[in-house]
């Protein structure tokens, strides 16, 4: 199975603002994030041709933002009104576990709105677009969906990573019409992961993957024409000190799809070796990201972080100088990045 190394991409962009404090230390790092983002900026960095539909942003950091963007996924296609970027910001508390905020604790202001894309957004991408590869989304909309059906139709290998299922019917029906399912067993239930293994017995699912954090994960694949596999279990596959584990996830999607193309495996007729192959190599991208501080701390080497010093906390970024420049200036909020109204 050849994909040519190319994946297409819709659902969460955004940036990551995180808050850190080692001994009296503190450090905001601000970089590129959102679970889609991730996997093709992963990708793409082991020279994958990426290509995404991302929102029309604009706002005080869209210049920075879709400039690094850009680096490693060329072919973005904008849509929809202008919004502004969602940020989420990351703290952790005294043992480390991280915290997640929509909302900045200085300024009240809302952080996070996303748009997906509308059937009339996609109308002329579906046309002029070969979904030759993988098509990778982590949310659903109309126009998600009008992706999907070109991308089967031009033979992609369909990629689902849900942040949710609070439509449980929504999310088994789905999750049937895409060959890769995975998602995180805090956010699904064990009773309704369970439920779509039975289910997807008679659908297009070829691999089946719930992650549990530290405890590792758990895999079904395809045994014929009607079964999955009863779960497979894999230990943690991090086994040196982690920086952060945030993101981590989708290290591992990136790692699984890597390994598949690295090795030429096919979805459709895996067996124990290969899933040992995919799996450990896995393992290698999430060992990767936990090494640094946020989902894209490991992509960029020393050279491509710029650094600023403010009242005692560093701030680091790939968004080069000019923009740490403007941090000191006092243009932004320093907890949300976004422009003091004064």
């Amino acid at each position: 199975m050849s994909h040519s190394k190319s994946i297409f991409g819709a659902g969460l962009f955004c940036i990551d603002i995180i808050q850190t404090k080692v001994m009296d230390q503190k450090t905001c790092y601000i970089q590129n994030g959102g679970s889609c983002s991730n996997v093709l900026e992963i990708l793409a960095k082991q020279g994958w041709r990426s290509s995404a539909m991302v929102p029309a942003f604009d706002d005080e950091l869209s210049v920075y933002y879709l400039n690094r963007l850009k680096d490693n996924i060329p072919t973005l296609i904008q849509y929809g009104n202008s919004i502004r970027i969602p940020r989420t910001r990351t703290s952790f508390n005294k043992s480390g576990s991280p915290r997640y905020s929509t909302t900045c604790p200085v300024c009240q202001r809302p952080l996070f709105k996303i748009a997906l894309p509308s059937e009339a957004d996609t109308k002329l991408v579906v046309q002029q677009h070969k979904f030759n590869g993988y098509f990778y989304h982590d949310r659903i909309s109309p126009g998600v969906k009008q992706l999907i059906h070109a991308a089967v139709l031009n033979g992609a290998t369909i990629v689902y990573e849900p942040n949710s299922a609070r439509n449980k019917k929504g999310f088994l029906d789905h999750s049937r019409e895409c060959d890769i399912v995975k998602f995180s067993a805090k956010k699904i239930p064990d009773s309704l992961s369970e439920c779509l293994r039975v289910e997807a017995g008679r659908s297009r699912v070829k691999l089946l993957i719930k992650t549990s954090g530290h405890e590792g994960l758990d895999y079904s694949f395809r045994l014929d024409e009607s079964t999955l596999s009863p779960w497979v279990h894999v230990p943690n596959y991090v086994d040196r000190v982690v920086a952060d584990s945030s993101g981590a996830g989708d290290w591992v999607t990136a790692g699984i799809l890597f390994s598949a193309e690295e090795n030429n495996i096919d979805f459709l007729s895996l067996s124990a070796n290969e899933l040992a192959l995919v799996f450990e190599q896995a393992g290698v991208f999430a060992r990767l990201c936990c090494a640094g501080i946020g989902a894209q701390g490991s992509l960029y080497g020393p050279d491509e972080m710029a650094s600023l010093v403010l009242n005692g906390k560093t701030y680091s970024s790939p968004y080069g100088s000019d923009f740490l420049q403007r941090i000191e200036d006092g243009e932004f909020c320093t907890e949300c990045i976004s422009t003091n109204v004064h």
